[in-house]
């Protein structure tokens, strides 16, 4: 019960919902998964000072700044990202005077890499592009069942 409230506060501080919509809990195999109905037509009504560009503020995905993500901060491996590198990432983002920009954007750049790094460590360009266009869950499906491949 206390995941479940803490899912429902971390939703709630960091993000605008798109649309008004009823919270949805689902038990999957036993163990509960929180749906927070997310629209990616809308999703310009939950971007943030301090962000990374990579949406306009009309909601348009802009391939480009994506691009530059990884062009400017990935050094150690070109088109992966280590959390150093998505520090520095996020704290070059920073807009003056914006806390909670800043806070969001570590908070939700962390989550994502917590959800998304490979096996080494890494966040790769295929999964913050998943993350932006609405499939991050199902790659990360994927992902873990082709570690489990690997090594079975």
């Amino acid at each position: 019960m206390s995941r479940l409230l803490d899912r429902i506060r971390l939703q709630s501080s960091v993000s605008v919902p798109p649309r008004r919509r009823p919270l949805l809990v689902r038990f999957h195999r036993g163990v509960e998964v929180l749906f927070v109905d997310r629209l990616m037509e809308n999703i310009h009504r939950a971007k943030h000072g301090s962000d990374s560009s990579t949406y306009d503020t009309e909601g348009r995905f802009i391939p480009s700044n994506l691009e530059n993500i990884f062009s400017k901060y990935a050094r150690t491996v070109p088109d992966k990202l280590n959390l150093k590198e998505l520090w520095h990432m996020t704290q070059a983002n920073r807009n003056a005077f914006d806390f909670f920009g800043w806070m969001a954007s570590k908070l939700e750049w962390g989550v994502l890499y917590i959800l998304a790094k490979d096996d080494n460590g890494y966040l790769s360009k295929e999964a913050v592009r998943c993350c932006f266009d609405g499939s991050l869950f199902e790659y990360c499906a994927w992902m873990r069942k082709a570690s489990a491949k690997k090594a079975d």
